[in-house]
C-alpha cells in the first residue's frame, strides 16, 4: 500500500512508524533490518539543511532535519513580509524496510507516501503510481550548494514535469 486513502488511518500509521523507529532492540535480526535502512538514509545527507530559490512570488526555501534515523522532517515554505507561510511538510520515513517521501499538503486529503525505487551518492527517485500528479519525485545534487528536484508524471493525461533549482541557504 502506497498512499493509505483515510486520513485517520495515515495518520496512525505515521504515529506508529515515529514510535516503532524510537524503539531499541536486542533483535540482533531486527538491529540488521533498522542499520540497513540507517544507512539507506545517510546516503541522503546531501539534503539535510536548507535550499533557496528565486519564484515570481519571491524566495522559496526547503529546509530538511534529522529527527532520528528512521525518521527525517522537511518543510517547504516562503517568507511573505515577516511572516512564513509553510507550503508543504515533508518527512522521510523507513516503514517495512522501505523509505517513503511523505509530502502533505493543503489539496490533498492526507499525507502521500512515495516510495523510494533508486537512491545512489547524488540522486534519489520517489515513486506513487496511484497519486494524481506528481507520480514520481527526483532529488539530484548538482553539487555541495546547489539541488535540482523534479517532478513528473502523468497531469491530466498529459505527460508533465516540473523543475525546481535550490541553492544552499545562509538561513
Amino acid at each position: 500500500m502506497i498512499r493509505p486513502t483515510n486520513p485517520f488511518f495515515a495518520s496512525i500509521l505515521m504515529i506508529v512508524a515515529i514510535f516503532l523507529s524510537c524503539q531499541k532492540s536486542d533483535d540482533a535480526k531486527t538491529d540488521s533490518v533498522q542499520n540497513k535502512s540507517t544507512t539507506d538514509l545517510r546516503k541522503l545527507e546531501w539534503i539535510l539543511g536548507t535550499w533557496q530559490r528565486e519564484t515570481s512570488h519571491g524566495m522559496m526555501f526547503e529546509n530538511w532535519k534529522v529527527i532520528n534515523d528512521n525518521f527525517w522532517e522537511g518543510k517547504a515554505f516562503r517568507l511573505a513580509a515577516k511572516d512564513t507561510i509553510i507550503l508543504e511538510k515533508l518527512s522521510l520515513v523507513i516503514m517495512d524496510d522501505n523509505v517513503f517521501y511523505v509530502p502533505v499538503v493543503s489539496h490533498n486529503s492526507g499525507p502521500v507516501y512515495f516510495r523510494m525505487i533508486e537512491q545512489s551518492k547524488d540522486k534519489v527517485v520517489f515513486v506513487n503510481p496511484e497519486h494524481d500528479f506528481p507520480q514520481t519525485i527526483i532529488y539530484r545534487k548538482i553539487s555541495d550548494d546547489s539541488l535540482h528536484a523534479r517532478i513528473e508524471g502523468m497531469n491530466e493525461s498529459v505527460e508533465s514535469g516540473i523543475d525546481f533549482y535550490f541553492e544552499r541557504s545562509e538561513k
